[in-house]
């Protein structure tokens, strides 16, 4: 049953767990909201618990859909390649476009080791998910800890 044939959702007092989320399933309704959420949390937690199973689920994928895999690695791999670090130094600068003040390219990058805050990120200026592409027009250099504050807000 597609999406659109579906019921509205009834609502009981199971809303906002996964029991309400199946509940909702087998009486063939769209999900509410809530239960959407709670169905989510669900599968991360069981996810973050068991990862054996989830490399088993995305490799079961990959060998079913390998022309899916095929045509995100080339999507991929293309956005990888539009600029380089270099290429946004020379157009851009070094200091952060955010605060305007100077990027410390000896600080770690990865979250949350010491320092993180004032090593590089690469901001999209138009966030990727709002449409923005990954191209040297659309990004610049931020603190690390500037362009998290700053998050898909572009």
């Amino acid at each position: 049953m597609n999406n659109n044939t579906k019921k509205e959702p009834t609502s009981d007092k199971r809303c906002g767990t996964n029991a309400g989320y199946l509940a909702h399933s087998r009486r063939g309704e769209n999900y509410c909201d809530d239960c959407r959420v709670a169905h989510s949390q669900s599968i991360k937690k069981y996810d973050k618990e068991n990862p054996e199973s989830v490399k088993r689920r995305v490799s079961k994928y990959r060998k079913a859909n390998p022309e899916k895999v095929a045509a995100y690695n080339l999507t991929y791999q293309m956005r990888l390649k539009s600029y380089s670090f270099d290429d946004i130094v020379e157009n851009y600068g070094t200091d952060c476009h955010i605060c305007n003040d100077p990027i410390d390219f000896s600080a770690p990058r990865k979250v949350g080791k010491e320092g993180w805050q004032m090593g590089f990120h690469i901001d999209h200026i138009v966030p990727i998910s709002k449409g923005g592409v990954d191209n040297l027009e659309n990004v610049r250099l931020s603190h690390g800890i500037c362009n998290l504050k700053k998050s898909n807000n572009g």
